[in-house]
């Protein structure tokens, strides 16, 4: 059965412009009735409080999921998703909650999964890789188990499911229930199931049955081809943050007193890029970026070499975009990265 998505109304929530216009137009492409754009989490969150006290003010009567990214100023994702599962204002605790990560280690994955987020999709996406982690909360059946500490402190939501052989989160109901009175049998340790109606299937699918639900193929055809659309504006727009980083070098090179912030300024700003490269068919710029925010985030002492270190990764990334590198480059993208390694040993030795 295909989704209608039309009485849909999704918050999107992510620092970047070019993200958020992308997610949004694809959204609107497959059919979602009701888009709010923030650039934080603090934004999102003031939004969702709007929601609950004057919806007309709002310009939705509710939300029923939320896209986020997860590293934003000030307020960031998982600030976010902390909020929504264990505030006492959170108008509704149980929302779906796709979080969307640079950040693929399992450390982090599963920081996420015991905070409640629902789906985690990491970076860099694909439109119909976003469509696909909307099937679990579409179909799910609305049961959540929130472990509790009777002294006072409450874990977050946690997701009760393991890895089956295919690979999808799966999980049986008689393995479910041995879950829960397991971790009801832990000293002072109780366990509350919530059930209730699963209002994101009513509002796509209706009540019926175990028809499995997927998105239109077509509808998914072109969000897509607008998504191709957009990338080709990429360039553009990361040659902006090129140029960020660029004027953070020449300061550093001025004011070295305050490398250290700047150091700082560029790994976020490098973050950001290794997420997006990839997405938008610059692989290189995405390996240039996480080598670039690797270096410039754990650094005890920054000299002049160090600053070196940062130009050549400008450079590098430069050169993908002046020369439109697409995927890995090919050999000419080999010897960008070959060169880009030299440099790096020569001036670390």
């Amino acid at each position: 059965m295909a989704l209608n998505l039309e009485r849909l109304s999704v918050v999107v929530v992510d620092d970047s412009m070019f993200i958020r216009s992308l997610l949004a137009n694809s959204l609107r492409v497959l059919g979602v009735g009701q888009i709010s754009l923030q650039d934080h989490g603090g934004s999102a969150i003031e939004l969702l409080q709007m929601v609950q006290k004057d919806p007309v003010r709002a310009g939705m009567m509710s939300v029923d999921l939320i896209i986020s990214n997860w590293e934003m100023s000030p307020v960031d994702g998982t600030m976010l998703l902390r909020w929504v599962r264990r505030h006492k204002d959170s108008p509704d605790r149980f929302v779906p909650f796709l979080m969307l990560t640079a950040h693929s280690e399992r450390s982090r994955v599963e920081e996420l999964r015991d905070m409640g987020v629902t789906e985690v999709i990491t970076k860099p996406f694909t439109i119909r890789a976003l469509g696909k982690s909307w099937s679990p909360p579409f179909r799910a059946t609305a049961s959540t188990c929130i472990p509790r500490i009777i002294s006072g402190r409450t874990g977050g939501v946690r997701c009760c499911r393991t890895k089956g052989r295919s690979g999808a989160a799966s999980l049986t109901r008689a393995r479910k229930w041995r879950s829960f009175m397991a971790e009801a049998a832990k000293p002072k340790v109780r366990v509350r199931l919530y059930r209730f109606r699963n209002r994101l299937k009513e509002k796509t699918a209706g009540l019926g049955g175990d028809t499995p639900l997927v998105l239109d193929e077509a509808l998914l055809a072109s969000a897509e081809k607008l998504f191709e659309d957009m990338a080709e504006d990429y360039p553009d727009w990361v040659s902006r943050q090129i140029e960020q980083l660029l004027e953070l070098h020449r300061r550093c090179v001025d004011t070295p007193d305050a490398r250290r912030l700047l150091f700082e300024q560029i790994n976020a700003i490098a973050h950001d890029m290794k997420g997006q490269g990839g997405t938008f068919g610059y692989a290189l710029v995405t390996t240039i970026a996480t080598s670039l925010n690797r270096f410039s985030g754990m650094r005890t002492a920054i000299q002049d070499r160090h600053v070196e270190i940062i130009k050549a990764h400008v450079d590098a990334m430069r050169a993908v975009i002046r020369d439109r590198l697409k995927a890995d480059g090919g050999e000419t993208g080999k010897a960008l990265v070959k060169g880009l390694e030299t440099v790096i040993a020569r001036f670390e030795g």
